[in-house]
């Protein structure tokens, strides 16, 4: 039973305007959590991206930890919610995506252990359509010593795209 890290990068999101009814300006923010397995994990919210409004821009990095075994048995499932900020009452749900972490270890595993870049419906109560969520993980193990294995990320797209153009003009 090896504890293994899934490190998660909550990009953006880009919500379907016209489907949602939030009052006034709207200020979107992202949680993550996973449920299931021996216990249930702390939520990782992202901060409010009071500025950019159906198209909120995070850049933030939340790290779950699991057992090798609850990821292959799909115990585990890992929770999005995209929330919009309301100044008096709880906030709305936007919508919600649910992810078995297994789908996403073995796309890891058959990658190579490289950060995956993902785009996740989410959709409300009734299963219709509210937007999507980018993002991107990565699964690290740690041995027996407790050191990280290191596994070397594969760049970003558009890093990617611009290592191309520089060589072909070389």
């Amino acid at each position: 039973m090896n504890p293994l890290t899934l490190e998660i990068t909550i990009k953006s999101a880009e919500v379907f305007k016209k489907y949602v009814l939030c009052v006034g300006k709207m200020q979107l923010y992202a949680t993550a959590h996973l449920v299931g397995g021996d216990r249930n994990s702390a939520e990782c919210r992202t901060h409010v991206d009071e500025y950019r409004g159906s198209r909120p821009i995070w850049w933030i990095l939340a790290s779950f930890r699991t057992h090798e075994s609850e990821v292959r048995n799909s115990n585990v499932v890992l929770v999005f919610e995209v929330k919009c900020k309301k100044n008096v009452g709880p906030d709305k749900c936007v919508g919600t995506t649910y992810v078995p972490i297994k789908q996403f270890f073995d796309q890891c595993v058959s990658q190579g252990f490289q950060y995956q870049d993902v785009a996740l419906g989410i959709s409300s109560k009734l299963g219709k359509p509210r937007g999507v969520l980018y993002l991107s993980y990565v699964f690290t193990a740690y041995n027996f010593l407790n050191f990280p294995r290191l596994y070397v990320p594969s760049a970003p797209p558009m890093f990617r795209a611009l290592d191309l153009v520089q060589e072909d003009r070389d």
